[in-house]
């Protein structure tokens, strides 16, 4: 039997481009003249919906499951971009969507950067490359911190430490930029995997540091200018 299949969509849930999305289910639309196929990825199994306008010849027959089932061997992929069509139809919308990667607010550009990459890798199941990318994007960040508390150490670790005793982290939030740091290092020298809870972890304290370094700041900023507008 053939085959329906999505082409020209990345998988919304584990972002593999290119991936095979396979269609298993159809529904007719009637309110909206359209069919709803719910597909599954053969990478990670999330689902993906589309609402399609049918072309005529599948719309007479019934239905794309049927036109398969009555011609025995035939493939269908339906293309999956915006405006276009083929021979079987027209894709309107396509649900979920992918959700965009996004560093903390006031996160700078750079460290933002290197931030949503380390989101992206975890998202598409490259563990090592995340947690590589985690330990940069302290490492960027700390730099900018240093810049402000005049601090010139050259080694993560070092400059963690200076950062520590003049209060612009805490202790805990030090603790816990230590295991970022051991974590970076094994995942790129060790032969063992780092697996989806490693980087998990890293990726959950990374993101928790950008909010506390700059996030938080940015915000006490605004509201005192607020405070400092009101009484004028």
């Amino acid at each position: 039997m053939g085959m329906i299949s999505f082409v020209n969509i990345n998988c919304p849930h584990c972002h593999r481009e290119n991936a095979v999305i396979q269609v298993k289910g159809e529904a007719e639309q009637p309110l909206r003249d359209t069919h709803a196929l719910m597909a599954i990825c053969r990478s990670c199994s999330g689902a993906t919906v589309a609402e399609v306008r049918l072309s005529h010849d599948v719309a007479r027959v019934g239905g794309y499951i049927e036109l398969v089932r009555q011609y025995d061997g035939t493939d269908i992929l339906i293309d999956c971009r915006p405006g276009y069509g083929n021979e079987w139809g027209m894709v309107e919308r396509t649900y979920p969507l992918a959700e965009k990667a996004e560093a903390p607010i006031s996160t700078p550009e750079r460290v933002g950067k290197f931030f949503i990459e380390a989101k992206d890798n975890f998202t598409r199941g490259n563990y090592e490359t995340c947690g590589a990318l985690c330990r940069k994007v302290i490492d960027l960040a700390t730099k900018q911190m240093a810049l402000a508390e005049d601090i010139s150490a050259w080694k993560l670790q070092k400059r963690m430490e200076q950062l520590k005793s003049k209060g612009a982290i805490t202790q805990e939030m030090y603790d816990w930029a230590d295991i970022v740091r051991l974590d970076g290092n094994e995942q790129t020298h060790s032969e063992d995997e780092f697996d989806r809870h490693s980087a998990k972890a890293v990726l959950d304290f990374t993101e928790t540091f950008l909010l506390y370094a700059f996030t938080l700041p940015a915000m006490v900023r605004a509201r005192r200018a607020e405070l400092e507008e009101d009484k004028e």
